[in-house]
């Protein structure tokens, strides 16, 4: 396993082995991402991916971190935008999402509304899955998991399900959800 951090850069040797981008919260969210990391390890065994965390070199997964911080990347957002679209653009590619309830030890604590960020994400996630047509649309590498916490779960549901065209498939767990991308980049 690879994880490559914000504003870091790592050639991912695109197509050759499984990459993920993983989407959902972080202010708040506890640390779901770690324990995505190493379920997608357990079932694909080498991969890269992607983590908008700022893990600190004290991270239980630090011995994993790759690459080295680039001075290509104005932002934290410039760095996301450039592997988001590598998830979508590439083979043996896809986007995790999981849409975390809100840690009760550690909750969000800067004044904004929990989740907000990342459901702003999947809308625009969504309108890309429109973008690509009522025929390729069950292709958009997306994978989507749900704890039943995550305030807007079921607006954002119901909002997918319509672009996609029927019910979209998502896990109730990150196993689960680490299985459906394991799928997702070997079809």
């Amino acid at each position: 396993m690879h994880i490559i951090r914000p504003k870091h850069h790592f050639d991912i040797r695109l197509g050759e082995i499984p990459y993920f981008y993983l989407i959902g919260p972080v202010l708040g969210g506890g640390d779901w991402q770690h324990e995505m990391c190493l379920a997608l390890e357990r079932v694909v065994g080498e991969c890269v991916i992607a983590v908008p965390n700022r893990w600190t070199d004290d991270h239980p997964l630090a011995q994993y971190f790759v690459g080295n911080v680039s001075d290509e990347y104005e932002s934290q957002t410039h760095w996301e935008q450039l592997y988001i679209e590598h998830a979508i653009r590439s083979t043996k590619a896809c986007l995790v999402a999981y849409l975390a309830g809100e840690s009760v030890a550690n909750p969000r604590s800067d004044g904004k509304p929990y989740g907000i960020d990342t459901y702003g994400e999947m809308n625009y996630f969504r309108g890309r899955m429109e973008s690509w047509g009522p025929r390729t649309r069950k292709l958009f590498p997306l994978v989507l998991g749900v704890d039943e916490r995550y305030p807007y779960w079921k607006t954002l549901k119901k909002n997918i399900d319509h672009s996609y065209g029927g019910e979209y498939p998502y896990s109730s767990s990150v196993r689960a959800l680490s299985i459906h991308a394991m799928e997702m980049v070997f079809r």
